[in-house]
Formats: structure tokens, sequence, C-alpha cells
């Protein structure tokens, strides 16, 4: 699962994330500077002094303390033995960052050096590259990049006495399959230990239709859907290294019928969302007074209110049951979410989509 800085602001620490669920935490962004990692906030990251709470009940002294996000999560690898953290570098808006770092192979070569000096200074157990999108000129440049960071963390291994492949690299990618041909998933694949796919945001503000943000199989054959996309990328990568991303949050939309035009975000009172991405949390779905349809045959869901005219796109427990079947059917390497902050955990443990994927998977004994 994904963990946001800026989940902080809503009163949503690391440690709110049910440990005997998860095997990987990402902590999501690193902020790129002059081919260099940096902190987004360092005094929030680094410094600030943060209870550590357990949920739902914990053995721990109230009085425990975190020094930073980073610190708290390096904590909580204490208290789950075999816990991943993995520092995330990029996210949207960076293609233009990682296009820099990649312009020279001595640029890259200095990123590499600083980024795996920053991982290993602050206990992280990877890097978890979310490059949003290479397009094909750069193809060769991201192999260099992935095969240099690799073999940079394999030579920390080997100095420090780590047995190979302590440390792992990870990369977000896409669902659309014209991008997806942008990768050379064939050298890739050698240097990385999990895809994670991003299986969300089909749909949003930017389309001219009303849809599923997250469907599992396509409403039309040559439509997007998480399935197409896995097929192809199976083709190419063992599908044990595929992991499947799903969304903690939904997209609104202000008409309430399915493939239909729309102009703005929907309206959804009592519900606090983002009016620029039309994004709400899962945790607050679905709203008061609007009607949940769930439609088997694409595995996707979604609230309508008739009288607001508007429609929210999100995942429901019975998508997140379908999808770990899906993942066990596929062979596939796990789930994981953007973000931690939108699933309700143990305040609303039967709708939590962690809870109820796992649970699907065969229990917290399967992971």
């Amino acid at each position: 699962v994904y963990y946001s800085e800026w989940s902080y602001q809503l009163d949503k620490f690391p440690s709110d994330i049910p440990l005997s669920h998860v095997t990987h935490i990402y902590f999501a962004f690193m902020k790129i500077g002059s081919n260099s990692i940096q902190w987004n906030d360092d005094h929030l990251d680094r410094l600030q002094s943060l209870p550590l709470r357990i949920s739902p009940t914990t053995a721990l002294d109230d009085n425990i303390q975190s020094l930073g996000l980073s610190g708290q999560l390096a904590q909580m690898k204490y208290l789950k033995k075999g816990l991943k953290v993995l520092m995330s570098v990029g996210g949207a808006n960076t293609n233009s960052v990682f296009e820099s770092i990649t312009k020279s192979k001595k640029s890259v070569d200095k990123f590499v050096l600083t980024s795996v000096n920053w991982m290993s200074f602050y206990d992280f157990d990877g890097i978890d590259l979310d490059w949003e999108f290479p397009d094909s000129k750069y193809t060769s440049k991201l192999n260099y990049l992935v095969k240099s960071l690799k073999n940079r963390m394999a030579q920390l291994e080997k100095e420090s006495g780590y047995s190979k492949d302590t440390f792992q690299l990870t990369m977000a990618i896409p669902l659309d399959i014209e991008t997806l041909k942008n990768y050379d998933f064939t050298i890739l694949s050698e240097y990385v230990s999990y895809f994670n796919v991003m299986g969300y945001d089909m749909s949003g503000p930017w389309s001219e239709l009303t849809g599923y943000h997250s469907n599992l199989f396509a409403t039309e054959p040559q439509g997007l859907s998480i399935d197409r996309s896995i097929k192809y990328l199976s083709e190419i990568i063992k599908p044990n290294k595929l992991v499947l991303g799903m969304p903690n949050y939904g997209r609104t939309f202000n008409n309430n019928k399915l493939n239909v035009p729309f102009s703005e975000c929907g309206d959804v009172p009592g519900v606090d969302q983002d009016d620029d991405e039309c994004i709400v949390r899962y945790d607050q779905l679905p709203p008061e007074n609007f009607t949940v349809v769930y439609d088997s045959s694409v595995v996707g869901a979604y609230a309508y209110n008739e009288e607001l005219d508007s429609l929210v796109s999100y995942d429901t427990p019975e998508c997140a049951v379908e999808k770990a079947k899906y993942v066990k059917t596929m062979g596939l390497g796990g789930g994981m979410w953007w973000d931690s902050a939108g699933d309700p955990f143990y305040s609303d443990a039967n709708s939590s989509l962690l809870f109820n994927f796992v649970q699907e998977l065969g229990g917290i004994e399967s992971l």
C-alpha cells in the first residue's frame, strides 16, 4: 500500500496501516532535486514528533513517539518482521524531471548514487520508480537508469554483508497498452522485483463520458480494462512480478448515468472532494442518499443520485473480493492500493477493501 506524505494533513499516520495485512509500504513521494533526492517537507518527514499509534489495540506505551514520518515507518519494521518499506520517487507531473535526470549517463550515475545512499541512510528497503510516463525516445534511457539503480543496490548489499535482493527495486506502470509499448520489459524485468500496475483512472475529468475508473473487465471489446493490460503484460513479464493496483478513492461526474456526457465534478454533499480531479476518498463513500450499483460483468461499481444528477465510480468490497480471485487465478504477485488514507481499516472493517481482499486471498497467513 502507498502512504502519501499529505495523508498527515488528514490525521492519517503510517502506523494506522494494519501491519498484519500488508507486506510492503511505499512512502510517496521523494522530491527529486538536481540529480538528487530530497524530502518534500523536511520537518514533517524527518523531525516532527509523532505518536506511534497502532490499531486496533497495542501493548505499546501510548507515549512512544516517532521522529518524522520516515522515522515512524522505520519503527514499524521492528513491529513486523519482513515488512518492506520503500521510498517512492516521482509521481504525477514529474515526467520532465526524469527526462532531465536521464539526459546523460553522468547525470544518471549521480542520481543513482545519491538515491541509494539516501535509501540506505534512512533505512528504506528499496526504491519505487514512478515515472509518469516515458515516451519511446526514453526507452533505452529508462533501461540504463533501472539497471544502474539495481547494480548499485547489489553493490551495497555486498559491501554490507546482506543477502542478494535485500533491497528491492519496483516500478509503477500504467494500464494504457500504447504507453506500455514504450517500456522494454524484457530488460526491465531482469532488475525490477515488482511492477505495480495502476489499475485505476480509466475515466475522470479528462474523459468525454462518465464511466468506471477501475473496472477489471472491459465494458466494450477494445475498451480499457485491468484484465486486458494484465494479459498483455503477462506475455512479457512473469505474472508473479505483476501487482494489481487498486484505488482507495472514487471519481465523480455531474450526470447520474454511465456512458453519457458530463461537464464537471459531481455534487456529493457532505463529502470532501478534490474539485480539480473530482476525487473523493473511499472511506467517505457511498455519499448519503446515493444508490450503489455493482456490475459483476465488469467488476466495477458506482453510486448515483438522480436528484443531484451525480455519480461516483469506485471499488466496493465486492470488487476487492473479485480482484483477489483474479490475482489468484492469474498467478499475480499480489495487490496494492493508492493510497492508505482512503481505507477505513479497523474503523469499518467490513467495508475495508484491504481486509476483504486479503481475506479472499486466504487470510493474513497467506501473505
